[in-house]
Protein backbone atom coordinates (compact mmCIF):
# COMPACT_ATOMS: atom_id res chain seq x y z
CA UNK A 1 0.00 0.00 0.00
CA UNK A 2 1.50 3.42 -0.87
CA UNK A 3 1.33 5.97 1.19
CA UNK A 4 2.24 9.64 0.20
CA UNK A 5 1.40 11.78 3.07
CA UNK A 6 4.37 13.40 4.69
CA UNK A 7 2.36 13.35 8.21
CA UNK A 8 3.14 10.68 10.60
CA UNK A 9 1.52 7.55 9.72
CA UNK A 10 0.35 7.57 13.57
CA UNK A 11 -1.50 11.00 12.94
CA UNK A 12 -5.09 11.05 14.41
CA UNK A 13 -7.84 11.97 12.03
CA UNK A 14 -11.29 11.92 12.26
CA UNK A 15 -14.16 9.53 10.40
CA UNK A 16 -17.25 8.35 11.23
CA UNK A 17 -18.54 5.35 12.08
CA UNK A 18 -20.13 4.98 8.25
CA UNK A 19 -17.10 4.77 6.83
CA UNK A 20 -15.50 2.23 9.11
CA UNK A 21 -18.66 0.19 10.05
CA UNK A 22 -20.84 0.38 6.87
CA UNK A 23 -18.39 0.55 4.43
CA UNK A 24 -19.38 3.84 2.99
CA UNK A 25 -16.91 5.37 0.75
CA UNK A 26 -15.09 8.69 1.42
CA UNK A 27 -16.79 11.92 -0.03
CA UNK A 28 -15.80 14.81 2.05
CA UNK A 29 -12.22 15.03 2.86
CA UNK A 30 -10.72 18.45 4.49
CA UNK A 31 -7.54 19.35 6.58
CA UNK A 32 -8.59 22.14 8.83
CA UNK A 33 -6.98 25.46 10.04
CA UNK A 34 -5.51 23.54 12.98
CA UNK A 35 -4.04 20.36 11.34
CA UNK A 36 -7.20 18.51 11.97
CA UNK A 37 -7.72 16.42 9.11
CA UNK A 38 -11.84 14.67 8.67
CA UNK A 39 -12.38 11.85 6.33
CA UNK A 40 -16.06 11.21 6.11
CA UNK A 41 -18.92 9.99 4.04
CA UNK A 42 -20.18 13.11 2.93
CA UNK A 43 -23.57 12.59 4.93
CA UNK A 44 -24.62 15.86 5.97
CA UNK A 45 -25.46 16.02 9.80
CA UNK A 46 -23.57 13.76 11.58
CA UNK A 47 -24.46 13.08 15.15
CA UNK A 48 -21.11 13.22 17.53
CA UNK A 49 -21.82 9.77 18.60
CA UNK A 50 -21.13 9.16 14.44
CA UNK A 51 -17.27 10.27 15.07
CA UNK A 52 -14.53 8.19 15.40
CA UNK A 53 -10.43 8.63 15.51
CA UNK A 54 -8.03 6.60 13.85
CA UNK A 55 -4.67 6.65 12.44
CA UNK A 56 -4.11 8.54 9.22
CA UNK A 57 -2.66 4.59 7.89
CA UNK A 58 -5.61 3.04 8.83
CA UNK A 59 -7.39 5.54 6.60
CA UNK A 60 -5.40 5.57 3.54
CA UNK A 61 -5.55 1.70 3.98
CA UNK A 62 -9.54 1.83 3.50
CA UNK A 63 -9.52 3.37 0.94
CA UNK A 64 -6.07 4.16 -0.94
CA UNK A 65 -7.36 6.86 -3.35
CA UNK A 66 -7.11 9.28 -0.31
CA UNK A 67 -3.41 9.41 -1.83
CA UNK A 68 -4.61 11.94 -4.53
CA UNK A 69 -5.36 14.67 -2.30
CA UNK A 70 -1.83 14.03 0.58
CA UNK A 71 -1.00 17.39 -0.06
CA UNK A 72 -3.43 18.66 1.04
CA UNK A 73 -3.21 22.61 2.38
CA UNK A 74 -4.57 23.75 5.80
CA UNK A 75 -8.30 25.52 5.50
CA UNK A 76 -8.63 23.26 2.24
CA UNK A 77 -11.73 20.90 1.45
CA UNK A 78 -12.47 18.20 -1.26
CA UNK A 79 -15.58 16.09 -2.04
CA UNK A 80 -16.36 13.93 -4.82
CA UNK A 81 -19.88 12.55 -5.78
CA UNK A 82 -18.88 8.59 -5.56
CA UNK A 83 -15.82 6.04 -4.99
CA UNK A 84 -14.65 5.78 -8.79
CA UNK A 85 -14.76 9.56 -9.20
CA UNK A 86 -11.82 11.99 -8.16
CA UNK A 87 -11.32 14.38 -5.35
CA UNK A 88 -12.30 18.13 -6.30
CA UNK A 89 -11.38 21.13 -4.25
CA UNK A 90 -14.23 22.92 -2.69
CA UNK A 91 -13.40 26.69 -2.92
CA UNK A 92 -16.25 27.53 -0.30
Amino acid sequence: MAFKFTQPKNLAVFTCTHVLNDKASILFASLGEDGYYQFLCGKDGHETSEGKIISLAAIVHLDDTLNQIANMEPGSKYTRKDAQSGFKKNDQ
